[in-house]
């Protein structure tokens, strides 16, 4: 035993993975090494016995070598000595030493094994090095941590944040002092690295030196640092961030309030694709869009710039200047009309991205008034030297002449040249000299003066009677005066003709049939109204004269009277302008409006008369309607139809139909007739058939042969009905194709053939009844299923034949065949001509059978599908009682999807919940084992065997509590569907009971071979010497 107990302490030794060595406790010196160890130093067995490790230069540290075997003696073994060795190469090598000391032959010995840990260091001290020179501030903390005050070790990074070095954190940290502002976040913080081991981003307050507060993104991962856990934590500190967040928030809010209250349209969109992220109030009535609209979109998608390339010249000028200023344009506002602007728009950072922002004023009425200040001076001008009036301009600082018109400069028999730069005292114009004077005073004091009655010398020395009006303008910085003389002699002639126009005049306004008023142009007060518009408007003359127009609320929308005005302002005159005026009763009516501007005694007013057309625009809609539901119609119909004009038959509308019939697009057929078309077969048909139309109005059913564009030729029926439009003659024509007719009758007649084949073939048994239940042919599968042959079914109904088994089945699928017109798969029992029960599938269903309705029914023979489904049930009953009375814990899940189909209450017991709780969630939902991917490593299992067995893991139920447990799982099929059966066995107590008894055997093999005492172990059946302790091989 002695000599097998040696012989397996040299197997061991030598095949050794780990470097060992056996040594002479008095002296050191090395007895025997394994080939681990010679690999490990360089120095062969022949080397190393006989010398000690100090002789050989192991110890690169002389003085560890006596540490090591002063604590060797003392305490009879070394456990994880850490030394530096030197190897025979000079390479320095970090190792772990454990020695332990043993008694051979009397004398003491210690085995010494060695552990390489040089990589290890190595990698721990490049930790440390990156760990002190990182930036962010970190920690190292000793498991299990519970707050920050367990630090093992931090950077000067954390040292620098914190404001306390390694020593004064260690006071606070007696003085049971923490850095966390907040109790509830480390808790938190804990509580997410004890479940996830980890953590990432975890926002948290800290208090550094002088009780500062500081907001901190932590991270943290579990490291393992001298063979022992530890937790490394780092700090990210973003109270700046935060602080600056908060700012850009605020100065959001208020950028948002002054975006919004800015009277401009103002608009802010991507700088790549111009798409609006915000618009405020200003833009959103500028365009008559709401905020939902436009968000998201482009102005060109919203179709705002009126011309496209000066948006594609905007934009590239802003992604080359990064701002743009006073951009003129024209877009489209919120009524549908075009506004002219101009857009500023500038590239600014929001959310840390670029946008556009851009603002815009509406330069609309700037330019109108431009427009206008240049129409104004051109007709000044025009109008100064066009007017019949004699016009004068004179400079107000002295009075001279600038210009006359050519009126006033014959009127005085004066050229140009001797006017310019003299006065009228000069030029004896005035012939009452206070009269110039009352002039110039009024002039002074009110810039200007209308209808001043005086007179002038004219040529020849005639005297004049003139009506002066004058006003001080600006020209070229200077102050003018703008004379206009009216001769006033001829106008008094004219009064007289004047009053007998304006009798005429109002005689034929109150005779006009159609309304008329005459309001004042300046505050649309009405002057007078004819006696149609008393009928039409329901008002007397004393209720509306002094009224304004606005009282009577005539019109019912405001926005068609401001549009009436301000085509009234412009021109002076509007033509036919369609309105919605109240009339008598307040009923709506729909008219056409014209007005003109004219002076009634020098005062400006305005005629309008109007028309009521309500009648003719009902008529015009019924119209279009009509029209409408025409165009509809032709367009939509399925077959080919034409309007042509007749007699000359030129296509004017063809519809979609036609086109595919003749294969003609819709631009090649209009304008063309079926002649040029080459449409007709024959000639001759198309005359007769226009013939017909001609003398009859209409033709029905004509058989024709057309062309398509290709060539081919389909059978036709053409009917055509003639119509008149518009006072012309049209021909409206419909087609049917016969072609897809003729040939749908030859694929029913070889369908009834293919039909009547695969009836009579068909393994499965077909019955053919009439209406009233009698049978009128079978197959001869009913034959052979039945025993019935067709000449004893032949006329009777299947009740009658003795077929049907059941009345009742029979009535109630009757009843559901007149309900619904079918039956689809219903389970019945037929009898055999042998009395044997027949179950089966029937169905049945409306056919046509020789041009007459039939039913034709089918049976399934499920009699044998019956009988084994009756013995799975009774298999699968016999599984469940076994399931649920097992006393072993079993659960059944869902291949595919992992969900708990159904649990045993064995296993409902160990695991400590009910079967709701568990039933239709997944193993991971449940999260009862470990590892987590516990799916995951039974589908690997699984890929490799076809089943399992004594797969042991751990499982924690409801309390937390982990058992250990022995699965076995086999794949099963219920309804046709891969599941997975699970036995589960508690092994929680046998692996303790285990576990004890390999310590009671090592406590025992301790004792047995620490004994002074000889002992030894034989077999009590054979006496064969089974092991001896180390003081018997002694």
């Amino acid at each position: 035993a002695r000599e097998a107990s040696e012989k397996l302490f040299a197997t061991i030794f030598q095949a050794s993975p780990l470097p060992i060595c056996l040594s002479d406790t008095e002296s050191g010196r090395q007895l025997e090494v394994n080939p681990a160890w010679s690999e490990l130093f360089g120095y062969s067995t022949e080397e190393a016995v006989g010398r000690t490790g100090l002789e050989l230069g192991l110890w690169e540290r002389p003085l560890d070598r006596m540490d090591f075997l002063t604590q060797l003696r003392r305490d009879g073994s070394v456990r994880s000595f850490d030394m530096l060795a030197r190897t025979r190469a000079g390479e320095v090598r970090h190792l772990l030493n454990a020695a332990e000391t043993l008694q051979l032959n009397g004398k003491s010995h210690f085995l010494t094994v060695h552990q390489d840990i040089t990589g290890r260091k190595s990698a721990e001290e490049r930790f440390v090095k990156a760990f002190d020179a990182n930036p962010n501030p970190m920690l190292i903390l000793a498991l299990p941590a519970q707050q920050i005050t367990q630090i093992t070790q931090m950077n000067a990074a954390w040292q620098s944040f914190s404001g306390y070095n390694a020593v004064e954190w260690e006071e606070m940290t007696q003085r049971g002092e923490s850095f966390w502002a907040d109790e509830e976040q480390r808790q938190k913080f804990f509580e997410l690295v004890r479940l996830h081991g980890k953590a990432r981003d975890f926002e948290a307050q800290l208090l550094i030196r002088e009780q500062q507060v500081r907001t901190v993104l932590l991270g943290a991962e579990p490291i393992e640092l001298e063979g022992q856990p530890h937790l490394i934590v780092s700090a990210s500190d973003i109270t700046e961030r935060k602080q600056a967040e908060e700012a850009l928030k605020v100065s959001e809010e208020r950028f948002g309030k002054a975006f919004n209250a800015c009277p401009d349209p103002m608009a802010i969109t991507t700088v790549a694709e111009g798409r609006y992220v915000m618009v405020n109030d200003a833009w959103q009535r500028a365009h008559g869009l709401q905020a939902d609209e436009v968000l998201g979109r482009t102005s060109q998608e919203l179709e705002l710039w009126v011309d496209a390339e000066e948006r594609r010249r905007f934009y590239e000028l802003i992604v080359s200047q990064g701002s743009v200023r006073d951009f003129e344009t024209r877009v489209r506002n919120a009524s549908g009309g075009v506004d002219d602007v101009l857009t500023s728009s500038d590239m600014v950072m929001l959310g840390g991205e670029w946008y556009v922002l851009s603002v815009t004023r509406n330069i609309t009425e700037r330019k109108r008034a431009e427009e206008a200040l240049k129409v104004s001076e051109h007709r000044f001008a025009t109008t100064f030297n066009a007017c019949p009036e004699p016009m004068m301009l004179s400079r107000m600082s002295d009075g001279r002449f600038v210009t006359m018109n050519a009126v006033a400069l014959r009127a005085l028999g004066l050229s140009e040249k001797e006017v310019v730069g003299r006065t009228a005292e000069e030029l004896s114009l005035w012939v009452d000299e206070q009269q110039r004077q009352s002039l110039e005073q009024q002039l002074l004091a009110q810039g200007e003066v209308r209808d001043f009655e005086c007179r002038f010398t004219l040529k020849g020395g005639r005297l004049g009677d003139f009506l002066v009006s004058a006003e001080i303008i600006d020209l070229d910085g200077a102050p003018h005066v703008l004379l206009v003389s009216r001769d006033i002699t001829e106008r008094k002639r004219a009064e007289a003709a004047l009053r007998a126009t304006e009798e005429q005049l109002a005689r034929t306004f109150e005779a006009c049939p159609e309304p008329m008023l005459l309001t004042r142009a300046d505050d649309s007060v009405i002057v007078a109204l004819n006696e149609a518009a008393v009928k039409t408007f329901g008002y007397a003359r004393a209720e509306a004269v002094g009224k304004t127009i606005r009282e009577f609320a005539f019109w019912s929308s405001k926005e068609q009277l401001q549009q009436f005005n301000q085509l009234l302002r412009a021109p002076g005159v509007v033509k036919d302008f369609e309105a919605d005026l109240l009339i008598t009763g307040q009923r709506l009516a729909h008219f056409l409006l014209s007005a003109e501007t004219m002076h009634l005694d020098g005062v400006p007013h305005v005629l309008c008369i109007g028309r009521d057309i309500t009648e003719r625009k009902r008529a015009e809609a019924a119209l279009r309607e009509s029209e409408e539901r025409f165009s509809k119609v032709f367009t939509a119909s399925p077959h080919p139809m034409t309007l042509t004009s007749f007699p000359d038959g030129k296509l004017l509308m063809v519809n979609e139909a036609w086109t595919r019939l003749h294969g003609y697009s819709v631009v090649e057929a209009l304008s063309h007739d079926s002649a040029e078309l080459s449409l007709w077969v024959s000639a001759e048909h198309r005359s007769a058939f226009y013939q017909q139309v001609a003398e009859h109005g209409s033709v029905r059913n004509f058989e024709c042969v057309m062309h398509d564009k290709d060539g081919g030729a389909h059978e036709l029926l053409l009917s055509a009905e003639r119509v008149e439009l518009g006072q012309q003659d049209y021909m409206i024509s419909i087609v049917l194709d016969l072609t897809e007719r003729r040939l749908a009758e030859a694929a029913l007649r070889a369908s009834e053939e293919r039909f009547e084949q695969a009836f009579r073939l068909s393994p499965c048994p077909l019955v053919i009844n009439s209406l009233d239940g009698r049978i009128v042919y079978v197959n001869e599968a009913v034959t052979k299923v039945t025993g019935f042959m067709f000449d004893e079914l032949k006329g009777k109904t299947a009740f009658e034949a003795g077929l049907w088994d059941s009345p009742e089945q029979r009535a109630a699928i009757l009843r559901e065949f007149k309900a619904t017109g079918s039956v689809r798969n219903r389970e019945a029992v037929f009898r055999t001509t042998d009395g044997r029960r027949l179950q089966a599938l029937y169905s049945s269903e409306r056919v046509e059978f020789n041009g007459a309705p039939h039913v034709l029914s089918s049976l399934v023979d499920i009699t044998e599908i019956k009988r084994i489904e009756g013995a799975l049930r009774a298999s699968q009953e016999r599984f469940a009682t076994a399931f649920l009375a097992s006393p072993q814990a079993m659960m059944i899940s869902h291949t595919a999807t992992g969900q708990v189909v159904s649990a045993n209450p064995c296993l409902l017991q160990l695991v400590g919940c009910a079967e709701n709780e568990i039933v239709g969630r997944t193993m991971k939902e449940l999260g009862w084992w470990e590892p987590e991917d516990f799916q995951q490593e039974l589908t690997t299992r699984f890929q490799k065997e076809s089943v399992i067995r004594a797969w042991r893991t751990t499982l924690r139920g409801a309390n937390g509590a982990p058992r250990k447990v022995e699965l076995a799982v086999d794949p099963i099929q219920l309804d046709d569907t891969a599941h997975l059966l699970f036995n589960l066995t508690d092994v929680t107590e046998r692996e303790r009971a285990e576990a004890a008894l390999r310590a009671s055997e090592e406590r025992f093999s301790k004792a047995f071979h620490a004994s002074p005492q000889a002992l030894l172990i034989a077999r009590t059946d054979n006496g064969q010497i089974v092991s001896t302790n180390r003081s018997f091989c002694l």
